[in-house]
């Protein structure tokens, strides 16, 4: 864990994978909330993450039914699944990350989120941060909000909404080897830093 722990509770919303920055956020907090009771907003990345291939950053979106203009509370969220989509994301990220250093490290462990069937996006998304998690020895103590409060109280950090796709660029990062350009790409899926950093990604998100 990073040695600049902050003494209040992270309330954030859950994100498909989570990127750079949502990482380096979770880890500096001494618990965790997710807002469990938002209706869904369609410029986060509660459906959808973005990693690096031969063309540049790619943005993978898990299809809701509904579509983007859809306004059910978060956890109602069902994902569309007369499209593969799990099919077409698996094969781009093995595109993008088969000669990454440490991508048949993990790639065992992520591909079942590609074969079991989610009908709920919150389910997937809960999934995918606790694989990543596991990934990283990182077990916080995590919480549901009980209701939507617009304005958080004292006892919370609110990164609510804040973590937007126009965002990405405006995050500072330390650069690391990435598998394509020549370019370093910020703030993009924390796949990117897992399958080229491997077992030092704890260390570059705490440092």
């Amino acid at each position: 864990m990073a040695d600049n722990i902050i003494n209040k509770s992270l309330l954030i919303e859950i994100q498909c994978f989570g990127n750079y920055i949502f990482w380096y956020d979770l880890f500096r907090y001494n618990s965790l909330y997710w807002e469990a009771n938002e209706h869904f907003q369609k410029k986060g990345f509660r459906n959808r993450y973005q990693v690096l291939g031969a063309q540049g950053v790619l943005t993978l979106s898990v299809p809701i039914i509904g579509g983007r203009e859809n306004k059910e509370v978060i956890r109602e969220i069902k994902i569309n699944n007369a499209k593969n989509w799990q099919r077409d994301h698996w094969r781009t990220l093995v595109s993008c990350y088969n000669k990454s250093p440490f991508f048949y490290h993990y790639c065992d462990g992520i591909k079942p989120l590609y074969q079991k069937t989610y009908n709920w996006l919150w389910d997937f998304d809960l999934e995918c941060f606790e694989k990543i998690a596991t990934f990283l020895k990182f077990n916080p103590d995590t919480h549901l909000t009980r209701s939507f409060e617009k304005l958080a109280t004292d006892v919370y950090y609110d990164l609510r909404g804040t973590l937007t796709t126009g965002t990405r660029l405006q995050v500072i990062q330390q650069p690391y080897f990435q598998t394509f350009g020549d370019t370093f790409q910020k703030n993009i899926c924390i796949l990117d830093i897992l399958f080229n950093l491997g077992n030092q990604t704890t260390a570059y998100l705490t440092n």
